[in-house]
């Protein structure tokens, strides 16, 4: 009793049967949490509580049932007039930038914004929202200067709030920390991700976010660029810091082989790659990740799942990359044999779902493609020899 569990899958019925069998895993998830999301769930009207229900299955990585869901309500006339119709052209948009698919999450993002002034002109909170959600995905579109422009906007609508009702500002310095990051300027970017981190690090009343469950999702996005820029300053021990405080807040309120999980080892691996601490990155492989890989590679073909073979194809690839630069060259074939695998795989899940390689964005391993072409030449010129 008083014990909380996180969903780890559902099961369809079996022949004959016609029920569903979930499988529920003990977590240490924080009660107040618990709390919020039963109030926000008490609060919300009919039409409020199916955003709030989609935006919780978007965390949980149900892409595909939450845009069944939403298109179905966005093409009848039943949400025209009410405030909720730019809520779901947001949730929209959400999803697809997590998709990578940037331009369309724009357009659905544009359409909330529309509708939102329209119905809802004075919900600053609502507004600062969509502002920084268009400026994020800006940014993915690699349009940073443009970005920078909508995050100040989304700043100055949020700084129309109370002070303790601005319920984005520090996910709003988060994303323009990301932005200077994006463009190389890692002094404006500490200084945005240090406001963003003093927010959430605050103990005042303030509230941070649409709900206790989605601010901690945020402050974790936060450790792990944070984590990203601290790496690229050579300052291992603080961003080994930023990356476990993410890593370890996506395992209590998420499954093992949720996106954002696997983004955050994928990120923490890529930056200890390009600053050369191969040491790092085959530490961390060593130390529980390679287990994890294997789960998240083996759900690629369930229905609902979204994992991203391509990317994980070029994460085994870059493990082996590493292992090959520390002269450890077996290490690195048995990583590139697993790299390999995948991107078969990668292939028929493409056929099944016929998606094709433009749907995948890659271009956080993108630059690193060179190392890793480099580093099977260097294996093949040893072996030969």
């Amino acid at each position: 009793m008083g014990s909380a569990f996180a969903i780890d899958r559902i099961d369809a019925p079996l022949t004959s049967e016609s029920f569903y069998r979930v499988k529920l895993t003990a977590s240490d998830l924080d009660k107040t949490i618990v709390d919020d999301m039963k109030s926000k769930v008490e609060q919300s009207s009919a039409s409020g509580l199916s955003m709030l229900l989609s935006r919780y299955l978007i965390e949980l990585g149900e892409y595909r049932a939450v845009k069944k869901y939403l298109t179905s309500l966005l093409n009848c006339d039943i949400l025209m007039d009410d405030p909720s119709i730019a809520s779901a052209f947001n949730c929209m948009g959400m999803i697809y930038s997590r998709q990578g698919l940037y331009a369309d999450a724009l357009e659905y993002f544009k359409q909330a914004l529309n509708h939102q002034t329209r119905l809802e002109y004075s919900n600053n909170n609502a507004l600062a929202e969509i502002h920084s959600n268009i400026g994020e995905a800006y940014v993915n579109l690699a349009y940073f200067d443009e970005a920078l422009q909508v995050f100040k906007k989304a700043e100055r609508t949020q700084m129309r709030e109370p002070l303790t009702t601005r319920q984005h500002l520090a996910s709003i310095h988060s994303n323009i920390g990301y932005a200077y990051y994006k463009k190389k300027d890692y002094d404006n970017a500490e200084k945005f991700f240090k406001m963003a981190n003093d927010l959430y690090s605050s103990k005042t009343s303030r509230k941070l976010a649409y709900d206790a469950l989605e601010q901690r999702l945020m402050e974790a996005d936060l450790n792990l660029k944070y984590g990203n820029l601290l790496s690229i300053k050579r300052q291992f021990e603080k961003a080994d810091e930023q990356y476990d405080k993410a890593i370890k807040t996506y395992q209590t309120l998420l499954t093992e082989t949720d996106p954002k999980l696997m983004k955050a080892h994928t990120d923490c691996i890529a930056e200890y790659a390009r600053t050369q601490a191969y040491n790092k990155v085959i530490e961390k492989y060593e130390n529980g990740l390679s287990d994890l890989l294997q789960k998240y590679e083996s759900k690629a073909f369930e229905v609902t799942t979204t994992t991203d073979l391509k990317n994980l194809t070029t994460l085994y690839y870059l493990i082996g990359a590493c292992y090959a630069s520390m002269e450890k060259y077996d290490k690195a074939i048995q990583s590139w044999k697993r790299g390999y695998i995948c991107k078969r795989k990668n292939h028929i899940d493409q056929l099944l779902r016929a998606t094709s390689d433009d749907d995948v964005n890659d271009e956080d391993l993108g630059d690193l493609i060179y190392f890793i072409h480099k580093s099977f030449r260097k294996v093949s010129e040893k072996k030969i020899k």
